[in-house]
């Protein structure tokens, strides 16, 4: 006797796009369009940076406003802030990008 089976649709990942997954495709590419380092070479030997000022060039940026924008298109809820530092800091530690870790020098300060 042959069981009518019937073939369940896998529960694998999905293909609709996340805000978080989103990000972690988007800023990397921004990284290496807007940011001079070479990932070849140790962090401490290439050109130092900031947080405040890379947040502010990338938020400046038209790569953030196609990812704000997706958040309406989506129905996206904004992910915490503590998940988008988290892609910032791997992208950095990826791509060797130097981060000024202490205070911002004066140097540094936009006036």
């Amino acid at each position: 006797m042959q069981a009518n089976v019937q073939v369940q649709p896998s529960k694998g990942k999905s293909s609709k796009p996340t805000p978080l997954g989103e990000l972690r495709k988007i800023y990397p590419k921004w990284c290496e369009g807007n940011l001079e380092f070479d990932p070849k070479l140790p962090p401490k030997k290439n050109k130092q940076y900031s947080r405040t000022d890379i947040l502010r060039m990338w938020q400046e940026s038209k790569e953030y406003g196609y990812w704000l924008e997706n958040h309406d298109t989506h129905g996206w809820d904004d992910p915490s802030e503590s998940e988008v530092t988290k892609i910032f800091s791997s992208t950095h530690t990826k791509l060797h990008i130097n981060i000024h870790s202490g205070n911002t020098p004066l140097h540094f300060k936009k006036h």
